[in-house]
């Protein structure tokens, strides 16, 4: 990440970096409130986003993207290698099976996805060339996600997503009063 190091949703300041200028957010703790309450709309930070040369990375390229519109990283999201199962040895005369074991995976479990990161992540998404596998567990995706997550995954590199224990409630359920009426339902903030 730019200017510093992340572990665990935390930036820590590399030894050469100078103070940020006055009117700059100093990045920190990812949390929902201080993205829904600094982060840029996509529609601000258009040009921008539009000046990133994706380098086929998801994490520098979402690291580069949440820069730009002025979030901290969701600590979630980021993509992880995946151990492959060990493999049964072959047996005798029989066509091996395809492999279809993930080789990256992004996992988001038991929190909220903000609508900045959203917006990262919907752009980072596609310039990835070795995701193969996305898993929301308990994360509140608005049906709004879903839907726009499905239209994205042809442009991507995914061939699985798990989304499980997709618990919303009341008005959230049915995406009143959440995204779409906050003018964020387009998935870019």
């Amino acid at each position: 990440m730019p200017g510093g190091s992340s572990k665990g949703g935390k930036v820590s300041k590399g030894k050469n970096d100078a103070p940020a200028p006055a009117g700059v957010l100093q990045r920190g703790v990812w949390s929902v409130d201080r993205n829904d309450r600094n982060g840029l709309k996509y529609d601000d930070a258009e040009a921008s986003i539009k000046a990133i040369t994706p380098s086929g990375e998801f994490n520098a390229d979402y690291s580069s993207f949440c820069e730009v519109l002025n979030l901290v990283p969701h600590p979630q999201m980021v993509l992880n290698p995946v151990e492959p199962a060990p493999k049964p040895p072959p047996i005798e005369g029989a066509t091996p099976a395809e492999d279809n074991e993930p080789a990256a995976m992004i996992r988001v479990k038991n929190t909220t996805i903000d609508l900045g990161s959203r917006t990262a992540f919907f752009c980072a998404l596609p310039t990835s060339t070795t995701c193969t596998d996305l898993c929301f567990y308990n994360a509140a995706l608005s049906p709004s996600m879903i839907s726009e997550l499905a239209g994205l995954l042809e442009q991507t590199n995914v061939a699985r997503v798990r989304i499980e224990y997709n618990f919303r409630s009341g008005a959230e359920a049915m995406d009143v009063g959440s995204e779409e009426a906050k003018g964020g339902g387009d998935g870019r903030g």
